[in-house]
């Protein structure tokens, strides 16, 4: 973790006597904490209670006895330890210029591979599990039950990610089915899976969860605040990768956890470009907004430090829904052909071809412009679950 003089002024001076002065001799530059996620409170009174002079000394040394205490037994945990997490992504995942599609739009347009995630063909939700799993096995989960429809990516890399951490999965998955694609991975990894109507789903996790020992749920999409921390260090990644400084970052939304990362992570890593959500399911009378700064909420208790956060820091569009949710249309498919002709990569028909779509539509009515960075979030096993619809175009 990383701690300005400034942050840790505020913290030794919040528990120290009014009455003592501290003059903080330290370096301008960021000072790094090895060993610890916090400033512990009760070492710190320790060291200066009874201390009722005026206090010289380097903050080097101050950290050094902070992290020579056993925080174990008074150390205040704000949220969870982040620092550990169940390794499942190859990570950093590539980021580059997409030549031939900026010449061709006249647009200066890269690309964030989180397709090449690793994890089961890839995916933004192999980032959000790294954090999940680490969590279920602190609570000694026997099994993991989530939910999604039957071309759901979350439950494909979910019952990967159960499999590596040598957990059960159970998967609640929506009508209609289709029995290729993300379905067929589902069952080469001998995932429970267990159907009902699409808004019975929430019953049914928790009727499971009732019926198994030490079951764990994933909420759909891996979205709350542990899962979205997975995209606040991913917006750290991407700041050591490039100079470049994005005007806009527009990925898929759906239900809100990478999104509301991203926000957080931009936020706490002073990245000034907007991102913007194109929605594949939700409707703009959904307030889907508020959904996501509640998630970036909790996820920032997993901080150690407090960062603002309002429902306009959110930025969604809602005009790109087509059809409606997991049905391809001609947008769609016009949309997957533009990016494998010119770039060799592939779409998935139900989340990016949506936002690729919306993205290029809102680059040539001049509503983009400047650096542009496309999110890719993965899901092309998808792909061959609309096999039919894709070559009749």
């Amino acid at each position: 973790m990383f701690y300005n003089k400034k942050y840790l002024q505020k913290q030794l001076l919040s528990i120290i006597d009014k009455k003592v002065k501290l003059i903080l001799n330290c370096p301008n530059k960021i000072t790094t904490l090895t060993k610890t996620a916090f400033i512990a409170v009760v070492p710190l009174q320790k060291l200066f209670a009874c201390n009722t002079q005026c206090v010289i000394m380097n903050i080097d040394h101050i950290i050094n006895v902070v992290c020579q205490t056993n925080l174990s037994e008074h150390y205040y945990n704000k949220g969870k330890n982040m620092d550990v997490k169940f390794s499942l992504a190859n990570l950093p995942t590539p980021v580059h210029k997409l030549d031939n599609l900026s010449r061709k739009l006249g647009a200066n347009i890269w690309i964030k591979r989180d397709d090449l995630t690793g994890l089961a063909f890839g995916g933004n939700k192999t980032r959000k599990l790294e954090y999940l799993i680490t969590d279920a096995k602190k609570h000694n989960a026997q099994y993991i039950i989530t939910a999604g429809m039957s071309q759901s990516n979350h439950c494909r890399q979910t019952a990967a990610a159960a499999r590596l951490a040598g957990i059960q999965c159970h998967l609640v998955l929506g009508l209609s089915q289709r029995n290729n694609g993300n379905l067929l991975l589902d069952n080469l990894l001998h995932a429970n899976i267990h159907w009902c109507e699409k808004g019975e789903r929430e019953q049914k996790m928790q009727t499971l969860a009732q019926d198994l020992p030490n079951a764990y749920i994933i909420p759909y999409g891996g979205s709350n605040g542990i899962g979205a921390y997975g995209y606040v260090t991913a917006m750290q990644e991407l700041q050591q990768q490039t100079d470049i400084t994005f005007d806009t970052i527009v990925l898929a939304t759906s239900s809100g956890g990478t999104q509301a990362g991203m926000v957080l992570g931009a936020k706490l890593h002073n990245i000034p470009s907007q991102i913007l959500g194109i929605s594949v399911d939700c409707t703009r009378d959904e307030q889907f907004e508020k959904t996501m700064c509640n998630i970036a909420k909790q996820s920032c208790a997993n901080l150690p430090q407090d960062i603002a956060l309002s429902t306009q820091d959110f930025h969604v569009n809602y005009d790109y829904l087509g059809e409606g949710y997991a049905i391809l249309s001609e947008a769609e498919k016009k949309a997957i052909a533009l990016l494998a002709e010119n770039e060799a990569i592939f779409l998935d028909p139900v989340y990016t071809a949506k936002a690729f779509a919306g993205f290029i539509d809102l680059i040539h009515h001049k509503k983009l412009s400047g650096n542009l960075l496309f999110w890719h979030t993965g899901g092309t096993p998808a792909l061959f679950a609309y096999e039919k619809e894709l070559q009749s175009s």
